[in-house]
């Protein structure tokens, strides 16, 4: 399932026109104690996962040109976070994950590797992948891009309110009049009633 590979991330950008692996150690086969090398898996071409959503529905997921052959190594011997992450849910026992819409592609990359491991705990779980949070300028919200986190907010004071507001936004509810958490409550409960009521006249 695996190849180990010596190829930089500059080195990918300069080779590939895609933000995918081009492959280019796929068939060199490396000797895998090396240092300064990374082990990615092998990800054949037309493949697919499926996961479920919080309401049991079905969605693919391609893995071929959604992430190629990605990383479970990294070039400093540590595990690199698909494996990581997929580990700690199986030893936790986590069966609902919530990631952001740019984690797609992890998703599957994970499924995939529960099937390298013959897991079937993992892909018995629910994904729910959220829309992000952007700034200004429509950029994702990122702490490793400077923005700020909850507790920068706490620390200077800020009122919450833009929290409340952001989550709102998130669930596509009106946030414009939201000012604490007693008013995301009741427009939330609001739109359930609705989307209930909607429900029955479909029915």
């Amino acid at each position: 399932h695996l190849f180990a590979c010596v190829c930089s991330r500059s080195k990918i950008r300069k080779s590939s026109n895609s933000t995918n692996y081009p492959g280019t150690c796929k068939n060199k086969n490396l000797k895998f104690l090396k240092e300064n090398q990374t082990w990615r898996v092998i990800v054949p071409e037309n493949t697919s996962v499926c996961y479920s959503t919080l309401t049991n529905k079905k969605k693919g997921i391609d893995l071929t040109t959604g992430i190629g052959d990605f990383v479970i190594r990294r070039r400093d011997g540590l595990p690199a976070y698909q494996i990581a992450s997929i580990m700690d849910d199986i030893e936790m026992g986590v069966n609902l994950i919530v990631r952001g819409s740019d984690l797609i592609t992890s998703t599957g990359a994970q499924l995939f590797l529960a099937k390298c491991l013959d897991d079937s705990f993992f892909p018995s779980s629910h994904f729910v992948h959220h829309k992000l949070m952007k700034n200004e300028s429509g950029k994702k919200l990122s702490k490793s891009s400077g923005d700020h986190s909850l507790k920068f907010l706490r620390g200077k004071n800020n009122k919450p309110t833009i929290v409340y507001q952001q989550s709102a936004k998130i669930l596509d509810l009106p946030f414009e009049d939201i000012q604490t958490i007693q008013d995301l409550k009741e427009v939330f409960r609001a739109e359930m009633i609705q989307r209930k009521n909607l429900m029955i006249f479909d029915d």
